[in-house]
């Protein structure tokens, strides 16, 4: 406590105090006499550096307190010497004891270099979340200072938010960076050498996209952004030091880029004469060696030639375990389970993929719950799924099925888990674990009105410190356990159900079958990119066109012969969950046919011969069942009127009026002896305390998804003492929802963002991980007259003790049987999806239910109101 306030005292007086210039030019002096042997004997050693240190130490004594500016570029050189010895907590200690102390008293230049440095030293003894927070601060400063300072800073950035998966921001960054660049290198032709910093980084966020890629021509058009990017810094680097280091990765990726596109004679030469620039670049670039090494690996596997790729990898781990960067041993270990896989030696294999996983994990243990996890875990599925195919290999499939389980939902059980945990607190603790929620939806609230992408990132950082905060306060949680697939029999068998659980693989893809009696795996032909161009085939919804009723009946056959036909006699229930990958999630199984059809009303769905439900992880079918709620049974929310003063989401364009959403609360509240919440009553705080004690939560009102920033999704509520009433995702998964069933009557409200392992980003997701057993969404904008009967009859069938997933299908079977031509489309009824618990309601429905459907009718003219004003403004 005396340090700290003493280093508070002298910030102060710095601040008080008036500059000395004569104090920074005698420091100044010095420090430029003493900078020409720091230039010359850095990188000759330890000893030499032991020296330089001992000689900066002495000035900064001697000028301590009289000339910040000065003594923060002693600063930097001593940090410097300390990274290059990797005495990375000295060089932690001295730089915030320097920044707290001094704080804006340094030029702006010092201020980006000593956090960029810190962020260096913290990557290194592995606080990724501290360092990420320091060079989103060195970016923010960057903006004023000097163009190479700014560029260095930018691009420092976009490596640490790659790294978390975050590859949107990180190109948003380099483009700054390059911009900047070109805007004034006609002034400072130095800035020759950041634009190649620039574009390595850009290069090895292509190399990122590449394994991304959702189609074919994706990849291609990503392959050769790469090629040109990666060839524009060899063009921009000089072969000495630090840009020597750079053009050697850039050799490599350029290389790398060449063997994509078959020419891997050209590729092997060229990728050779990177390994001299990486290694003499040493401490300055100590990663590149291993870039290169991968890379020169992967040509190999390209080529065919998989001995000497397997040597390549084998040299890359020894890179990796040299360098002290887990991160790097890993993915070394994950090509060498993907190298062992292709020779078929598939105990080596499992070892590998075994030996990256803990890597992988003790990463996400560090980054928590906070808002880098979900696209961080991303990255890092690789081993899990490497070691799925080699367990199906040698045949563990319970086993395989079990790891499988590891890949999925992990956020949405991990914040299942971290609402239990708040719960048990006591008082004290529980109050302050609230306050910091509260400061926390502030940051994100902060995120939204960020305009920049430095500021949106410090505001993204500010929630992570608080997550921080909180996580401490929760205490350490223990991870999954392995799954209970002998629970999971015995469950299935109880309630006669299969589950059905598929992985979609970059090379080859299965799918699992679950039964009472059976644990099974069948292979299923295509890989990613395969199966999302034979969903895009379905129509103009899933190629990101405009809606159209039109849906292809040859891909719903096509699909079905893909994903299902290799299961069917594996099957033995009518009733089927079913988990799906990303690359089908947005596809109701229901609506695909079993034969070839000329028409929608007489095809065959699938529909026909299943009751189906979807979930998440095969370990969510095994949660207990939800608490007894018994005070209300059904909560219903509705808002006809969204007035531009008060409801924000689009000050140029007021949100459209529904008419008759309040009447469908209305309805549906007493349908189901319940409580209706209208226009103003309609809050936030009001569902809030509502999911907490109905059976069924229903809402009708607007939605939005957000592509780009998932935890932003948002449902339009009525405005309080607590803002304009926009209820977002991250708020929904900050807070307990107790329910069995929530309804979101609103547009795509199962729509969103996909997440590897975790399914869509949705507002139906936000609903689940907060502690909803069941959620109703909607993966389009869905019909008037459709939305009216199917709607109905789904409450009707809840009302006669049917299973959520059989009340749907009934619905669903009722208006199909009902329509001809265009309108027996599965446009029209397929958009509903159930996820998660598919056992009955028990809520209490007054007679009669021919009555009850006619009053439920407005559900659908909400639902076709806001669909159709979408299209328009389209």
């Amino acid at each position: 406590m005396r340090v700290h306030t003493a280093f508070s005292l002298l910030a102060l007086a710095l601040m008080l105090a008036p500059p000395d210039p004569e104090a920074e030019e005698r420091c100044t002096a010095e420090r430029l006499e003493f900078a020409e042997r720091y230039y010359a004997k850095r990188n000759e050693g330890p000893e030499p550096r032991a020296r330089l240190v001992e000689e900066v130490r002495q000035l900064i004594e001697r000028h301590d307190g009289k000339a910040p500016e000065c003594l923060g570029r002693l600063e930097e050189h001593r940090a410097y010497l300390y990274v290059l010895d990797e005495r990375y907590e000295d060089a932690i200690a001295e730089m915030r004891a320097y920044l707290d102390t001094y704080g804006d008293g340094a030029s702006v230049r010092t201020q980006v270099t000593l956090r960029l440095q810190l962020g260096w030293a913290l990557v290194n003894v592995g606080r990724t979340i501290d360092a990420t927070r320091a060079y989103a601060e060195a970016a923010r400063r960057g903006a004023k200072a000097p163009a190479r300072f700014s560029v260095r800073a930018y691009v420092t950035a976009a490596m640490t938010v790659r790294d978390l998966g975050d590859l949107a921001a990180s190109e948003e960054y380099l483009t700054h960076a390059l911009d900047l660049v070109r805007d004034s290198i006609a002034s400072n032709p130095r800035l020759e050498e950041s634009r190649g910093a620039a574009l390595v980084s850009l290069s090895l966020l292509r190399e990122a996209q590449i394994g991304r890629a959702t189609s074919t021509t994706q990849r291609d058009s990503l392959v050769a952004q790469l090629e040109r990017e990666s060839a524009a810094a060899v063009r921009s680097l000089d072969e000495t030091g630090q840009e020597g280091g750079r053009r050697g990765i850039a050799l490599a990726l350029n290389a790398l880029a060449i063997s994509m596109q078959g020419d891997h004679a050209t590729a092997v030469r060229q990728v050779r004469e990177a390994y001299p620039l990486a290694r003499q670049a040493g401490a300055l670039v100590p990663a590149a060696p291993f870039v290169v090494t991968i890379a020169e690996g992967r040509i190999h596997r390209n080529a065919g030639d998989l001995d000497a790729a397997e040597r390549r990898f084998l040299t890359a781990r020894q890179e990796g375990v040299r360098i002290e960067d887990s991160q790097s041993e890993a993915q070394a270990l994950e090509w060498l389970g993907r190298i062992t896989e292709d020779r078929r030696r598939w105990d080596e294999a499992e070892a590998h993929y075994r030996a990256a996983i803990p890597i992988r994990e003790e990463f996400r243990d560090r980054l928590g719950l906070d808002d880098w996890s979900v696209t961080a875990f991303e990255t890092m599925m690789t081993p899990y799924e490497g070691l799925v195919r080699v367990q199906i290999e040698q045949g563990d499939v319970e086993g395989a099925l079990q790891t499988l389980d590891l890949t999925k939902a992990r956020f949405l059980r991990d914040l299942r888990l971290s609402h239990r945990s708040r719960q048990t607190l006591a008082a004290a603790e529980r109050q302050r674990a609230d306050s910091l929620v509260e400061l926390r939806q502030q940051a994100r609230r902060d995120l939204l009105a960020a305009r920049g992408v430095s500021d949106r990132l410090a505001a993204r950082q500010r929630a992570t410190a608080l997550q921080q905060q909180l996580d401490r306060i929760l205490g350490d949680t223990e991870g999954p356990s392995p799954l209970d697939v002998d629970a999971l029999r015995v469950m299935l068998g109880e309630h006669d159900r299969t589950l059905v659980a598929y992985v979609i693989g970059e090379a080859e893809s299965a799918a699992f079958v679950v039964t009472q009696d059976t644990v099974a795996v069948r292979r299923i032909e295509g890989d990613r990119i395969a199966l999302r161009s034979l969903v895009a085939r379905l129509g103009g919804h899933w190629r990101g066109q405009a809606l159209d009723p039109a849906v292809s009946l040859p891909a719903l056959h096509d699909l079905y012969v893909r994903l299902v036909e290799p299961v069917r006699d594996l099957v033995t229930t009518e009733a089927v969950t079913i988990i799906t990958d990303d690359e089908t999630a947005g596809v109701p199984f229901g609506m695909l046919t079993t034969a070839r059809a000329e028409s929608y009303a007489d095809a065959p769905y699938l529909l026909r011969d299943w009751t189906i439900t979807t979930e998440l992880a095969p370990s969510l079918l095994l949660d207990p069942p939800s608490d007894e709620l018994e005070v209300t049974a059904v909560g219903a929310f509705g808002i006809s009127q969204f007035d531009v003063d008060r409801f924000t989401w689009n000050a140029e364009e007021p949100l459209p009026g529904l008419p008759h959403a309040e009447r469908e609360a209305r309805r549906v509240a007493r349908a189901g002896s319940g409580e209706a919440y209208l226009g103003a009553a309609a809050t936030k705080r009001q569902f809030f305390e509502t999911a907490s004690r109905a059976r069924v939560v229903h809402v009708a009102s607007h939605a939005e998804a957000d592509p780009l920033l998932p935890l932003y999704s948002r449902i339009a509520l009525a405005p309080d003492g607590d803002g304009d009433g926009t209820l977002h995702l991250y708020e929904v998964l900050d807070s307990p929802v107790r329910s069995d069933l929530v309804v979101l009557s609103a547009c795509e409200t199962a729509g969103g963002t996909g997440r590897r392992g975790e399914g869509t980003m949705s507002l139906q997701y936000g609903m689940r991980a907060a502690g909803s057993r069941a959620t109703l969404a909607t993966l389009w904008p869905v019909d008037d007259d459709a939305t009216v009967e199917i709607m109905g009859a789904f409450y009707d069938g809840l009302a006669d003790g049917l299973g959520k997933d059989a009340a749907l299908r009934r619905a669903q079977l009722r208006y199909l049987d009902g329509h001809e031509g265009i309108e027996a489309s599965p446009f029209f009824w397929a958009a509903p999806v159930l996820s998660g618990d598919p056992r009955p309601v028990p809520i209490q429905t007054p007679r009669p239910w021919g009555i009850l459907i006619g009053l439920l009718a407005v559900v659908g003219l909400a639902w076709g109101l806001f669909s159709r004003s979408r299209r328009a403004r389209a």
